[in-house]
């Protein structure tokens, strides 16, 4: 057989990193690349004084039903029986034993082992290993990958009565993974400047067309000569019939965050490539912050700027779930003020819902955040669609809405935990929901400005707007 990587599966082979990573689209041939670099490794592993290259490597899925339907069988696509016979047993290993052009003998071994849970952390202690190969490293725990990484290097570990020390060439841990959550420690890593590894991540299977307003197959993705040609048409065709957004954009377009549940209200117009911004810009002291909030017993806020092109930035949230506004402004808002928006001129911007009175002090949440030296005005409008609309409005610009990756809660809402309730005609009430309208109001205000609302005439409701520099 011959083996020929993409750019990104060379680009990965070539890093001689010792943590290396892999994230792209289903299909995008992730798996064979990871195959086909540790049996690299076991080729060129430094030969003994008796001519043997020997290696031992650890592979893991989360669950042997995917191990022996996915793993094992990518593995024997490259490196089939006659090279390297697997047992049935638990863990299963196979043993690969043949010779070179240049007479030395590769002895490698390959554990095949499904890691999930404490039970699993044990399990690895007792590994001598070079290195090893997570598969879908998206399904692993974090502490698994650590305890196995913490065995690498082990072997081979002898020195000879000549003094050869018999040691590694290369030792480490391959990840191949579909895109996880942001808050993966996977993606954490990807993303940290501070991690000494490398990872790579191939180009998108498919991507939004604007001026076609629909998904197309990217010409650029890799791993299409090895697919049928309708492979991405065909889930595309699929996924729109029952509007599964959330899959489009991280299995086929290969973007960080979750599967959906029900129909989101603004996947189709996110992106975490164009939205999401690891190195963005800090705020600027002579423009004003304005803050989005949503009150009530689940508090959440967002702080937001406008910038001169009318682009949005989004510097940070809070999210407290059963806290009470004058529990919030003290222990939350006021220090993250105090720290990083210390002399900025702050506008929070609310439900103008919000300015009826409760029932047991008289007090609205707006007087509550004044008279705490917030100042805090009510949005021109709590109207879902129009609400929906500003936020819409913003996406669709080119760089017209930029995130810090600060907001966590804010990219998994927007990404897709922010879905249509049963009637179709506003959100369902959930955990994503609150961040989600408070970046709502903070939008609607900077498209619109404030509200001041006349009195009536007739049966007509006369709306004066005046916008806030």
């Amino acid at each position: 057989m011959t083996y020929v990587p993409e750019a990104t599966g060379l680009a990965f082979m070539k890093c001689p990193d010792t943590i290396r990573g892999i994230m792209g689209a289903v299909g995008s041939g992730k798996s064979s690349v990871c195959v086909m670099t540790l049996l690299g490794y076991a080729i060129n592993q430094a030969a003994n004084p008796n001519g043997v290259r020997r290696t031992k490597w650890l592979i893991i899925r989360a669950t042997y039903s995917e191990l022996d339907q996915t793993t094992i069988k990518t593995f024997q696509q490259w490196v089939p029986d006659n090279v390297c016979s697997i047992n049935r047993d638990y863990p299963r290993i196979g043993k690969a034993k043949f010779r070179l052009a240049d007479g030395t003998t590769v002895d490698s071994e390959f554990i095949f082992m499904a890691l999930d849970g404490q039970d699993s952390i044990e399990k690895v202690k007792s590994l001598d290993i070079t290195g090893g190969w997570i598969n879908e490293a998206s399904e692993i725990e974090r502490a698994i990958f650590e305890a196995a990484y913490s065995r690498k290097s082990r072997y081979p570990l002898k020195t000879w009565p000549n003094g050869y020390k018999e040691r590694p060439t290369w030792a480490g841990f391959l990840l191949d993974t579909n895109p996880p959550q942001r808050t993966h420690w996977y993606a954490v890593m990807a993303e940290s400047e501070e991690t000494k590894g490398s990872f790579f991540r191939q180009p998108p299977a498919v991507m939004f067309d604007h001026e076609l307003n629909d998904w197309v197959v990217n010409p650029n993705a890799e791993n299409l000569s090895n697919l049928a040609d309708d492979y991405y048409k065909d889930q595309l065709k699929l996924l729109k019939a029952t509007n599964n957004i959330s899959f489009i954009r991280v299995m086929l377009q290969g973007e960080y965050g979750h599967m959906q549940r029900g129909v989101p209200v603004f996947a189709q117009y996110f992106s975490d490539i164009r939205h999401v911004d690891s190195g963005m810009r800090p705020p600027r002291i002579d423009r004003p912050i304005i803050v989005g909030v949503d009150w009530g017993l689940n508090f959440a806020c967002v702080f937001t700027q406008m910038d001169a092109m009318g682009n949005i930035y989004i510097y940070d949230e809070i999210v407290k779930a059963d806290a009470s506004l004058e529990e919030v402004i003290p222990s939350l808002i006021k220090p993250l003020i105090a720290k990083k928006y210390r002399g900025f001129n702050i506008m929070f911007i609310g439900d103008p819902a919000g300015r009826g009175r409760s029932s047991n002090d008289k007090r609205t949440p707006f007087i509550i955040m004044n008279d705490a030296g917030l100042v805090c005005k009510p949005g021109p409008t709590n109207n879902f669609v129009v609400r929906r609309d500003s936020v819409i409005y913003f996406l669709n610009r080119v760089n017209g809405m930029k995130m810090s990756i600060a907001v966590q809660k804010l990219i998994e809402s927007i990404g897709a935990g922010y879905i249509m309730d049963s009637g179709g005609e506003s959100a369902e009430k959930n955990e994503h929901s609150h961040i989600a309208d408070a970046l709502q109001y903070a939008c609607t205000f900077h498209k619109l400005g404030l509200a001041k609302q006349s009195r009536r005439t007739g049966t007509k409701e006369h709306v004066k707007r005046r916008r806030v520099v």
